[in-house]
């Protein structure tokens, strides 16, 4: 144990944290020595003390004596002791036993249930009286702790509690002690004369103390030095040497028995301290000194390594320090640069937010003047038509002689926007076309280009059995079914002036034929034509197209002012937006 101590002491100096130690590994020795110590203490427990198991039927009895014991848990060992015992008990006990229950016996087993580790309530739910009834016997196992006892003058013989018998010897009867007469314990010892007093360095006799059983602490017996070993002893009286004057004059001698002088010496030699003056000791303690300053001088030695350690640490340390400080001022840098960029970027994202909403308005200003322009191509073929026939050629002079220029067709694009407008503003027409991969430009100069066809080829004018007819308009190839005349017929303006001679739009030249009186509404089959409506191909009988033609006619007819479209949302700060 002083070799753990002393290796405990010295781990604790080299791991201090006062001293530049780890606390972490201070707290682990801290721990390992308790650990050390509990099973020390356990263990020299188990060598002064014995277990003794016995067991014991016990007869439950009525109400107020029951089963006759008091048991309390301890919460430390996890066991069940016995703290009282009924007079009144029925009980049989082994021979193990000593004939009684004492207190302090712990509780093992109930039966063939072993209990260590049950807490009390459980304990007593098994000896509730549904499991054990009144009348009924249940085994209880006990264990009693006993005292282990050793001799110290021999550890070879085992102690036994009655004294080895005495050799017999013929020495004289021991005479009575001068003092008053009283049993030998009680009797002090007479006192020595001045001149036959022991050396200072010279221990007392243990036994000299008047009682009956000591404890010695023994070092050499082969045991740990904190065992406690009994050693029974006979109250000594001190004898006086042979031939020492005494009190009453009477000179007599005393002789002391074998066994008792060797006990005397025994315990005088076990318990003689060591001194300096001894020079064993002292080279001993000299020893013992230089191994304390080498040991010091090697926890200095270690105590200065770890500090150059620690010095070099420190020092790399600081360089990553540094090392991160210009890696710190750089990123910092970085981050600046990066921030400025996305000002800049979102600056540049707010000018194309800008550039893309003048685009919308302008595709939307197109896809109304587009549409306009396609609503308006029956007024453009009406006009074409006329101007064709003789009194449109006069009507085309007429009008260049008033304003001195020609119809263009922005003209006609400028009068059919309020139409447009008020027909459709959803933009499909120009979205269709915009999937179909042609932009609106595209689309209006094949339009013109179309326009300017049919002007130039010019236009016959329809009789009246005209819509019973086929259309003879021819188209160039590769391009889509035109608005023509199977779809409107020219509406004649009343301004016009008619020239007498020429046919009117509506009037047809007249015939020598008689007419035939067979009915041929049986035999008549309408043409069908095919058109683009609402972005798809249909094919329509003339009656339908009449319909259709007569209903746009009326569409065609409204004109909305511009207060109107400014009131209806339709037009904001005189600028066509799209409506939501």
């Amino acid at each position: 144990m002083r070799k753990i101590d002393k290796a405990h002491r010295r781990l604790c100096l080299k791991a201090h944290p006062d001293k530049g130690g780890d606390p972490a590994l201070f707290d682990k020795i801290q721990e390992a020595y308790g650990v050390i110590c509990s099973v020390r203490e356990k263990e020299e427990e188990e060598k002064m003390y014995t277990a003794l198991v016995y067991q014991a039927t016990v007869v439950k009895g009525p109400l107020g004596i029951g089963l006759g014991l008091v048991v309390t848990e301890n919460q430390k060992n996890g066991t069940i002791n016995v703290t009282k015992v009924n007079p009144k008990i029925n009980c049989k006990y082994s021979k193990e036993s000593g004939g009684k229950i004492m207190i302090g016996d712990t509780l093992t087993a109930i039966g063939k249930d072993k209990i260590p580790g049950w807490p009390l309530n459980r304990v007593v739910e098994r000896l509730n009286d549904f499991r054990v009834p009144v009348g009924s016997s249940i085994l209880f196992t006990f264990s009693r702790r006993e005292r282990v006892f050793e001799r110290s003058d021999s550890v070879s013989e085992p102690w036994s509690p009655t004294p080895p018998p005495k050799p017999a010897t013929n020495f004289p009867p021991r005479p009575p002690p001068p003092g008053p007469m009283c049993p030998p314990p009680m009797c002090p010892p007479p006192m020595a004369p001045p001149s036959m007093a022991p050396p200072p360095n010279t221990p007392p006799n243990p036994n000299e103390d008047g009682n009956d059983e000591t404890w010695v602490l023994t070092e050499e017996s082969g045991t740990d030095p904190d065992d406690l070993q009994r050693q029974d002893s006979l109250c000594l009286e001190a004898s006086p040497i042979a031939g020492a004057p005494q009190e009453d004059s009477e000179e007599y001698t005393e002789v002391a028995y074998p066994d008792e002088q060797q006990e005397r010496k025994i315990s005088f030699e076990e318990e003689a301290p060591a001194t300096m003056s001894d020079p064993v000791t002292a080279s001993d303690h000299e020893i013992e000194m230089r191994a304390q300053i080498e040991e010091m001088k090697e926890e200095m030695r270690d105590m200065q390594i770890r500090l150059d350690e620690s010095l070099s640490t420190q020092n790399v340390l600081e360089e990553e320090n540094q090392q991160l400080q210009t890696q710190l001022e750089e990123n910092q840098d970085q981050l600046t640069l990066s921030r400025a960029k996305c000002s800049s970027i979102a600056r540049e994202c707010a000018d194309v937010d800008k550039s893309r909403q003048g685009a919308e308005k302008q595709l939307f200003d197109t896809q109304v003047e587009l549409q306009h322009v396609l609503f308006n191509t029956q007024n453009y073929l009406s006009k074409k038509r006329r101007a064709s026939t003789p009194a449109g050629k006069a009507l085309a002079a007429l009008t260049q002689k008033t304003n001195g220029e020609k119809p263009t067709i922005e003209e006609a694009r400028q009068k059919a926007l309020a139409a447009a407008i008020a027909v459709d503003l959803s933009g499909r027409v120009v979205q269709r076309w915009d999937m179909q991969d042609q932009g609106v430009g595209e689309k209006l100069k094949k339009l013109e280009e179309r326009l300017s066809k049919m002007g130039k080829k010019g236009l016959s004018v329809p009789s009246p059995n005209s819509f019973m007819q086929p259309i003879e308009e021819t188209e160039p190839p590769g391009s889509r079914p035109s608005l023509s005349s199977s779809l409107w017929d020219p509406v004649p303006e009343q301004s016009m002036p008619q020239d007498p001679s020429a046919p009117t739009l509506r009037e047809a030249p007249k015939s020598n034929k008689k007419p035939s009186t067979r009915t041929t509404t049986s035999r008549f089959k309408p043409e069908k034509s095919q058109i683009l409506f609402q972005g798809r191909t249909v094919t329509l009988s003339q009656t339908d197209m009449n319909a259709r033609k007569k209903f746009l006619d009326a569409r065609i007819q409204y004109r909305p002012k511009k207060t109107h479209l400014v009131e209806s949302k339709i037009l904001r700060n005189a600028q066509f937006t799209k409506r939501m």
